[in-house]
């Protein structure tokens, strides 16, 4: 996106633009690991809802809600299929017990998953143009969910370790909308077993 500065406002007619309204989707099993994105996210400022799965699975039109959604690391099958219901619910509730948790993120059972429903929603929500952006093992997940065609997540093997490499990359598909404004030739850091 290139900005140029103009000697005087435009004389066109203008609106105020409306900032994109941001959920980050979070797995009880794995609360800290997204904690970086949330930390991002709050230094700079941006507004957001820290959702856990249960959320989506409840929210049949998420895009009404929403127009982003990021998926830290660490939301995996079981964020989708949730624990099993036997026994009593497991709560993550600020309480006289649990004073220490705080009131930002708060359920009565962690054990219940999105579902089908969940992935039928998320799937409706990018169906509809929303922005589902999933790192490393949570975009696995949501790819082999089969809510988004075309994409496709390549293990590099056993045999391929290039750690530590900046490689050159090629956009395949210039047209995608996936790719929109990501130059056709672009370098790529291979870090551990994953390129980032």
């Amino acid at each position: 996106l290139a900005a140029v500065a103009l000697d005087a406002a435009p004389s066109v007619k203008t609106h105020p633009a409306r900032a994109a309204r941001v959920a980050l989707l979070h797995s009880w099993q794995s609360t800290q690991t997204e904690g970086w994105w949330r930390i991002a996210l709050d230094q700079n400022k941006v507004p957001y809802d820290y959702i856990d799965p249960e959320v989506i699975g409840k929210t049949a039109n998420l895009r009404e809600k929403y127009d982003v959604i990021l998926v830290g690391p660490g939301v995996t099958q079981a964020a989708i299929d949730g624990q099993p219901m036997w026994g009593n619910p497991t709560p993550w509730k600020n309480s006289a017990d649990t004073p220490s948790i705080g009131t930002y993120a708060q359920s009565d059972d962690t054990r219940v998953g999105m579902q089908l429903e969940g992935l039928i929603h998320l799937r409706d929500f990018v169906n509809q143009g929303g922005v589902l952006a999933a790192a490393t093992t949570s975009a696995s997940t949501f790819i082999s969910g089969g809510i988004i065609k075309g994409v496709t997540a390549q293990n590099p093997g056993a045999t391929s370790r290039v750690v530590g490499t900046l490689l050159r990359g090629q956009v395949s598909d210039e047209a995608s909308p996936l790719a929109y404004g990501i130059p056709a030739n672009l370098a790529v850091y291979s870090d551990r077993k994953s390129v980032v």
